[in-house]
């Protein structure tokens, strides 16, 4: 049974490792390595909506962060009203209005993915959204985490 275990713990890191390359390989994807319960600041990467000769004043928008392994947006932030915030990052999370960055406090393995931001403006032009470059948090610790729960479940 133990080289069972062995064997089972060489092919998860080779399909880790496989799916890290691959994920590093892509030409849009950017990489931020941080520790568990440290901060981290992703980038936006997106232009906010200023108002404009073809749409003076105010011009409203959604700015929105999306995680690729969650069904729906984990922040959604509109104009002066509180944001929506999933509870699984409640009292975690803040994003800077003025560029959208969204910095991620007590940083936990379960962060770990690829976060987008995306800006959506509402001014009945729907082709114009704009999605952010995909960045990939990596959160060091996390495979020696998953590989213990592997082991432990053998």
């Amino acid at each position: 049974m133990p080289l069972i275990k062995i064997l089972l713990g060489i092919l998860y890191i080779d399909i880790n490792i496989f799916f890290f390359l691959f994920l590093s390989t892509a030409e849009d994807n950017v990489e931020i390595f941080t520790r568990s319960g440290d901060t981290v600041i992703i980038p936006c990467n997106q232009t906010m909506p200023t108002a404009s000769a073809e749409s003076p004043g105010y011009l409203p928008f959604l700015l929105q962060w999306v995680r690729t392994d969650l069904p729906y947006p984990f922040f959604i932030g509109f104009g002066p009203y509180p944001p929506y915030i999933d509870e699984q990052y409640n009292g975690r999370i803040s994003v800077n209005k003025g560029t959208g960055d969204l910095k991620i406090e007590e940083v936990r393995p379960e962060d770990d993915g690829r976060y987008e931001c995306q800006i959506i403006v509402l001014d009945g032009n729907f082709n114009d959204m704009e999605n952010g470059t995909f960045t990939h948090l990596v959160v060091i610790g996390k495979i020696d985490l998953m590989l213990n729960i592997c082991f432990d479940a053998i």
